[in-house]
């Protein structure tokens, strides 16, 4: 056992060392009736996509194919290049002259520009890093005046750069606050009583090739968590984590697809979170799931576990409500769906920011 545990790490420290020039093929397999040593084995390496029922699906790089397979060896093969069909899907949805479809990384980079030019007394840019790539990382501050008194929060889309439907949304969020500003009553409080950070693309190499990793990492999977400090994060993650540091952050949101699902601390362990702040937690995420009848809870309880990811680090670092949002069914959905995808959002984050 200990000669396979070294093997295992050697492994993981090579791919991840010779893979981070180029994001990698992604290959999907199924883990069916997979016991719970196998589940936090692949957990801690690999990111676990979905559960149906008694079956988990999990992305990886094709390369690492091997180390799957060895710390869960009945794992079925489904796909042996998910970012081929995700990145044809993507390019038959991008965004043309009638407005319709998806936004690419140049247009979404325009919109926050435009924002920035027409409402400069509403919307500032900040570039906060650059990716592995040489990418921005920016984030768009929706305050009108003085940010001081106000809880920072902080709502992302696009760690993983193939769920695009993320990315939308978030759009369709800030869209509503910033044409609602002023004439809405509702969003107009929820804009003076906030210092708003949106980032639209958090993990922009992915977004640009339909990729979920950040070079060889899944960025969700590598953030520090209790008795890890020293995990390394991912580019666009360390990025993050860095202009997290900046703000005095009282809550966060990020979006993921797909599972509906609404989720709190912790990801990387069953055991809970303190009796307050699972009591405020659970209190919030039940208050946001009637808006969309979402299933809400801690995250290693309503999926799996998940070591490494960001409502962990923000609330272990900062005790900030950390919230993660698993949107619909789908990473692409057509956009005929975009209205039904956007509704199921809009009260739903109305309620978390009236929350804090």
């Amino acid at each position: 056992m200990v000669k396979l545990a070294f093997a295992l790490t050697a492994l993981f420290a090579f791919y991840s060392f010779t893979a981070r020039a180029a994001s990698p093929v992604i290959s999907r397999y199924a883990l069916s009736h997979a016991s719970e040593q196998e589940l936090r084995d692949v957990a801690g390496v690999f990111g676990l996509e979905h559960r149906r029922g008694e079956t988990y699906e999990v992305d990886i790089p094709a390369q690492q194919s091997a180390l799957l397979l060895a710390l869960a060896p009945r794992a079925e093969l489904l796909a042996a290049d998910e970012s081929a069909a995700l990145r044809s899907r993507a390019r038959s949805f991008v965004r043309g002259a009638d407005g319709a479809g998806y936004h690419t990384l140049n247009q979404v980079q325009g919109w926050m520009h435009t924002y920035a030019s027409e409402r400069a007394d509403l919307v500032h840019l900040i570039d906060y890093g650059v990716s592995a790539e040489g990418r921005k990382l920016t984030a768009l501050h929706l305050a009108p005046a003085s940010s001081a008194g106000k809880p920072a929060v902080m709502i992302t889309a696009a760690t993983h750069g193939d769920e695009l439907i993320t990315t939308e949304v978030l759009m369709d969020l800030v869209d509503h606050l910033v044409k609602g500003y002023g004439q809405d009553t509702r969003l107009t409080k929820l804009v003076n009583t906030h210092d708003l950070y949106f980032i639209p693309v958090l993990n922009p190499d992915g977004f640009a090739e339909t990729n979920r990793y950040d070079g060889n990492q899944d960025p969700n999977r590598s953030y520090p968590y209790p008795g890890h400090e020293n995990a390394v994060p991912s580019p666009s993650i360390a990025g993050v984590m860095h202009f997290f540091e900046s703000l005095d952050l009282k809550a966060s949101l990020d979006f993921h697809a797909y599972g509906q699902l609404t989720m709190y601390p912790w990801a990387y362990t069953h055991e809970g979170i303190d009796a307050a702040s699972h009591a405020r937690f659970d209190a919030l995420t039940e208050h946001m799931a009637e808006a969309n009848h979402y299933t809400y809870g801690p995250i290693s309880d309503v999926i799996y576990v998940a070591p490494g990811s960001s409502a962990d680090y923000y609330y272990w670092k900062k005790a900030a409500l950390s919230i993660a949002i698993e949107i619909g069914q789908e990473k692409i959905p057509d956009p005929s769906e975009f209205p039904a995808y956007f509704a199921s959002q809009q009260e739903s984050t109305w309620r978390f920011l009236e929350g804090i």
